[in-house]
């Protein structure tokens, strides 16, 4: 009695498919891995700096962006198609912080608004 199930040349060649996905799949989820932990580090600069860079070249960020958020939307839709736990991470599609806008003209830094004041009892 054999150990191994035999299988047809048609289920033979359905496994080879769905390994292909796989290992195509784990690609993308590395690097949406990567572009996550980049944007990550990318944002978390001191906000002085993390303006210099957006303002240095307008067009050219804003351009990158555009390029991040659809590279970013494809890999998020193709990863989700396959519903594979493991394949967990996403790639950012919005900025990393709030705090930061382009107001038409430049990058600027919008400070939060103050909290409400507790009303007395």
């Amino acid at each position: 009695m054999p150990i191994i199930t035999q299988k047809t040349q048609a289920e033979t060649d359905l496994a080879d498919k769905d390994a292909g996905i796989i290992r195509s799949a784990e690609a993308l989820h590395h690097a949406a891995t990567v572009i996550k932990i980049e944007n990550a580090r990318f944002w978390s600069l001191p906000t002085d700096r993390l303006l210099a860079v957006l303002n240095a070249d307008i067009p050219t960020t804003l351009a990158t962006f555009q390029a991040n958020t659809a590279a970013g939307t494809a890999i998020n839709s193709l990863l989700d198609l396959l519903g594979l736990d493991q394949l967990s991470n996403r790639v950012p599609t919005e900025p990393g912080r709030t705090d930061i806008i382009f107001d038409g003209a430049a990058f600027v830094y919008v400070a939060p608004p103050d909290p409400e004041p507790e009303p007395e009892p």
